[in-house]
Order: structure tokens, then C-alpha cells, then sequence
């Protein structure tokens, strides 16, 4: 049997793992609407005649 995960390091180690993944979810999901409705990039126009 594998006791590794009761070691005190291990715990702190996969704990920190699990809370940074979560953080990232969370700003994530809490950032992806705004990014969605306000595009960093102007949106394309079109090209104008040189000629007329």
C-alpha cells in the first residue's frame, strides 16, 4: 500500500494544485462573457474603391 498521499508535502503540494486550477477555472468562466461582447480587435471593415 501507498501511503504517499498521507505524506504532509505531498498533501500541501496537490492542495496548491487544485486550488490554482480552480482559481483559473473561476477567472476564466468569470472573464469569458466580457471577452466575448467587448473583442479586443475593432471588427473588420470593408475595403474601400480606390476608383469611383
Amino acid at each position: 500500500i501507498d501511503t504517499t498521499w498521507l505524506n504532509p508535502r505531498f498533501t500541501a503540494w496537490a492542495m496548491d494544485m487544485i486550488l490554482a486550477f480552480v482559481g483559473g477555472l473561476e477567472k476564466y468562466l468569470l472573464l469569458f462573457p466580457h471577452l466575448h461582447d467587448n473583442p479586443s480587435f475593432p471588427p473588420p471593415r470593408e475595403k474601400e474603391k480606390l476608383w469611383k
